[in-house]
């Protein structure tokens, strides 16, 4: 057998799915125990690095199938939570079972209590299906009394009982279930959670809380010149600290450092030991005190049992600057207030161009609604990208999903930016949506990642990856001032023209948020933590994974990512409580600095969201070689780059021939896509509206 390893590939090259991998190491496991232990040592490591490089390509390759959405959260607003009633020991184990979880462990009492009073009993007999693998569900469970056994492809793999939980994959995504759960005992009795129940309470909860703290803040003088969106940064960095009577909360003659606002209970202020006020719910202290590090003039004191919310007065100057700053930023808002309502943004003209008009050269790409087909226009020869959406493809999804492509079409259509296909068209066929885009020669970036780590055995340099961030940076940037947050940020959703210039597509997942949206939605290794607890995000969430995007690029992998099995559950936690650690060879460089900034778990701390906003990350050290205003004019060497950094490719066109039906006659790329009936629904009459339908070429 010790032969036979020495004839496969170190890089494991010869392996291409996580099964093979696995195989691979109970050989080497069976060797190990009747094999000289040098031996063994040695087919270990070598079993081990052929291991990890095809548990990388596996999970390159299944990331595709990882882009969710979550299109039932549009369909919640009218939802109405219905309480059922239970035992006070039931709420307790419930409790008790869920505090333990990621998803619920960093929820108030009030809030986790809430979310208790929606779940529903579930009673299996012994030997029933609670979950089937492969299928879809909707339901996060508590196994109150009894065990059950979990089943991956038909071998027990362990057995829960009472208070474990399972199912949370669920709560956020309409996914395929990795285990069957069994019911073991006679009976089992569990509590179950549906998604929309999930997300409608925690949106409500969210908003609750916010509206809560934001009428404290309101009350605060010296607060009054924060706006709505800066009230709400301001929340997400108050911490919550309960006392018990008689703790003293602050002290006379120390240092003010903290800002206080009492949200249950009450205190006494005490001066030179004598009380000189009572402060109740929903009253503030020590406002004046945190902003200068004054001395404190009096002590404060609990009386009975407290609740406070607090802010540090450093966190409150990264996020905002000085007092005076934040004034001054109130009249500069304002009057860029004037100036948007002025500017009406216009939407750009679309081509007036026919199914008819284009000839279709080859396939280029593939995605989960239909094909990208490289077209002509026979008109002027000029070369187009055509994305196909089958109707049929999109209806078996659901009625937003239908929706989703009018959104992205008329998003598409008002944005005008270098690093953003433009889009030429909006088409239709009896099967299909189209959209008729510019063609970008170069690829996705994702299979040039791919490319590189297969045929070159390297990763993209420092340089190289510069430059791409700088591009998307612009780009986010420029969205963001739109109030739309992209969410879906990744390789494979960055193209390289002939030019080298990168561009982003792929805006389906795309949302104008003015204050902050709930939809769980992208790829989840790319997820900011705010997106996996369910508790509302803005574009702070595309901060983050920028930060994940120079990871993937520069190091070869993202970092939370769990590398052993590709479970996504280790992944959220992961997202949610490991800290980042930059590889060796770059920990001491500025990328190591810029990527930790990124990754700030709570938003409000992530650069890019503090005082300076985005400058924070342009004037990063980093970024010391571009010149951004040359970056979007298409000038360089801005970062020592020649021109095409990329060397991605042209072609000429006009050589290539157009690609024919069996019949001879002119590929249709609405042929291969199954018939489509008009049903009358509300999302065909915009289809009709949205998409032209002249000279269509299937009829």
């Amino acid at each position: 057998m010790l032969n036979e390893f020495k004839k496969l590939p170190l890089d494991a090259s010869d392996i291409t799915t996580l099964e093979e991998a696995r195989k691979e190491v109970s050989r080497i496991r069976i060797f190990a125990t009747t094999h000289n232990p040098r031996h063994t040592e040695k087919a270990a490591i070598e079993s081990s690095k052929r291991q990890r490089v095809a548990l990388e390509i596996e999970m390159r390759a299944r990331r595709g199938n990882f882009k969710y959405s979550e299109h039932i959260a549009k369909d919640t607003r009218h939802y109405e939570p219905k309480i059922i009633k239970k035992p006070e020991e039931v709420k307790s184990k419930l409790r008790n079972s869920m505090m333990k979880h990621f998803l619920f462990g960093e929820l108030d009492a009030a809030a986790l209590a809430e979310v208790v009073e929606v779940m529903a009993p579930v009673e299996k007999k012994k030997g029933e299906n609670i979950i089937t693998e492969g299928e879809f569900g909707d339901r996060f469970y508590v196994l109150t009394e009894g065990k059950v056994g979990v089943i991956i492809d038909e071998e027990e793999k362990k057995v829960l009982g009472e208070g474990d939980n399972f199912g949370e994959l669920a709560l956020m995504y309409n996914c395929p279930r990795t285990a069957s759960i069994v019911a073991k005992s006679d009976v089992c009795k569990l509590f179950g959670l549906d998604r929309i129940a999930f997300k409608r309470s925690m949106a409500v909860i969210r908003e609750r809380q916010l509206l809560a703290r934001q009428r404290i803040l309101g009350k605060v003088p010296i607060l009054s010149h924060l706006n709505l969106n800066q009230q709400h940064r301001l929340t997400e960095v108050l911490v919550t600290q309960a006392y018990n009577d008689g703790d003293v909360l602050v002290k006379q003659g120390q240092p003010g450092q903290c800002f206080y606002m009492i949200e249950e209970g009450r205190v006494a202020v005490v001066k030179d030991g004598k009380t000189v006020a009572e402060l109740d719910s929903g009253q503030t202290f020590g406002d004046s005190a945190f902003l200068d590090s004054k001395p404190r003039n009096a002590s404060v004191v609990a009386l009975g049992r407290v609740k406070v919310l607090f802010v540090n007065g450093d966190d409150f100057r990264r996020l905002f600057g000085s007092l005076t700053s934040v004034m001054t930023d109130m009249k500069n808002r304002q009057l860029k207030k004037e100036a948007t309502e002025k500017k009406v943004i216009k939407e750009n003209q679309l081509m007036d161009v026919g199914l008819a008009d284009l000839e279709v050269l080859q396939q280029v790409g593939k995605g989960g609604f239909g094909v990208v087909y490289l077209v002509r226009d026979i008109r002027d020869k000029k070369i187009y990208a055509l994305k196909s959406m089958s109707k049929v493809v999109m209806v078996s999804i659901g009625n937003s999903a239908c929706f989703d492509a009018i959104s992205e079409k008329r998003l598409l259509q008002r944005l005008n930016h270098p690093f953003i296909t433009k889009l030429h068209g909006a088409l239709s066929d009896s099967k299909c949506l189209y959209f008729l885009s510019e063609y970008a020669a170069g690829g996705d970036l994702y299979t040039r990642v791919v490319e590189l780590e297969e045929t070159e055995k390297k990763l993209m340099s420092e340089e190289v990856v510069r430059y791409i961030i700088a591009c998307v940076l612009e780009t986010l940037v420029y969205l963001h001032e739109l109030s739309i947050v992209y969410r879906d940020l990744k390789p494979e959703n960055i193209v390289l023209a002939g030019n080298g210039d990168c561009k982003m597509i792929d805006f389906t997942m795309a949302k104008e948020v003015k204050k902050r949206t709930f939809t769980v939605c992208g790829t989840p290794e790319y997820l900011a933590p705010e997106v996996i607890l369910g508790r509302g995000y803005n574009n702070f969430a595309d901060y983050w994974a920028l930060g994940i995007l120079v990871c993937d690029l520069l190091f070869g992998r993202t970092p939370f990512a769990d590398t052993h099995d590709n479970q996504l559950v280790k992944t959220f936690k992961n997202i949610l409580h490991k800290p980042f650690v930059c590889p060796q060879v770059f920990e001491d460089k500025p990328v190591s600095n810029l990527v930790s900034g990124l990754l700030a778990k709570t938003a409000a701390h992530r650069l890019g969201c503090l005082a300076n906003g985005v400058h924070d990350i342009t004037e990063h050290e980093w970024f010391k070689t571009v010149d951004f205003s040359m970056l979007c004019a298409g000038e360089w060497p801005n970062c020592g780059f020649p021109k095409n950094p990329l060397g991605t490719d042209t072609y000429d066109y006009d050589k290539m021939e157009p690609m024919t039906e069996d019949d001879g006659s002119l590929f249709c790329p609405s042929s291969p896509e199954s018939p489509y009936k008009d049903t009358g629904a509300s999302y065909e009459v915009a289809w009709e509206k949205e998409f032209s339908s002249a000279r269509d070429m299937s009829k």
